[in-house]
């Protein structure tokens, strides 16, 4: 039979769409590296992943090498991303459940249901919440630091850092869109602003915004120096 390479296998399971690899033409963020398994389970650290930066990106899929130890049960194995600022969640995705996982390390992939645009520090990572000490989801980590400015995290009632670890995973990402435009606005000053009819208004003082100087109506006649204590009086009508 033949098989699809391994960048554009796609297999559907229990009803939950998976994908091994991250697909042509989508830039990958990885690191691939391991060489350690640690225990992912509902009665020890259910969350385990990697902290890291993202740099204004929209992540659209999530890759872990993961496997089972024992028979696991009918729990879901979720990836997921959080902020690392308040732990709030950004996006997840249900790969399916954790029976289905191989017994030996396999690289699997969620795809998001919308791309997550992502501009700061986060923790990604695979949760299981079911299992025990003999029928688990297996993590696979490196035991040795090999990319900077990251490391693996680990989750029971709180996020806890291993800094000289670096937990395997890949993500694929595409460009976001342009960020929100942020207008200024100063009210304080107008300048050379023509009116329909004509007239001119000019150096609207911002410390004084009582003052009016130098406007001319269309009759030719100037207006000038109407202070603060006397708004609304003309002086010097032509």
């Amino acid at each position: 039979m033949a098989h699809l390479p391994l960048e554009r296998a796609h297999f559907i399971l229990n009803g939950a769409s998976r994908y091994r690899g991250g697909g042509p033409g989508m830039p990958v963020e990885e690191q691939t590296q391991y060489n350690t398994s640690y225990q992912i389970r509902g009665t020890g650290y259910y969350r385990w992943g990697q902290k890291l930066t993202v740099p204004y990106r929209a992540i659209k899929k999530l890759s872990f090498p993961i496997h089972k130890l024992g028979i696991p049960g009918t729990d879901n194995v979720t990836f997921g991303i959080r902020k690392v600022s308040d732990g709030s969640l950004i996006t997840s995705k249900v790969w399916g459940q954790a029976v289905d996982l191989p017994a030996s390390a396999t690289w699997e992939e969620v795809e998001f249901d919308a791309a997550a645009t992502i501009d700061e520090e986060v923790y990604i990572y695979v949760e299981f919440t079911g299992g025990s000490a003999d029928n688990c989801v297996m993590s696979n980590y490196q035991n040795t630091d090999v990319k900077a400015n990251e490391n693996t995290v680990r989750y029971q009632s709180s996020w806890g850092d291993l800094a000289t670890l670096d937990t395997a995973y890949r993500y694929t990402w595409e460009e976001p869109g342009p960020p929100p435009a942020v207008t200024v606005v100063s009210s304080s000053i107008l300048g050379n602003k023509e009116t329909e009819q004509g007239s001119i208004l000019v150096n609207r003082n911002a410390e004084r915004p009582g003052v009016l100087s130098n406007v001319e109506s269309p009759g030719g006649a100037i207006f000038s120096n109407v202070g603060d204590e006397r708004s609304g009086i003309r002086s010097g009508r032509a």
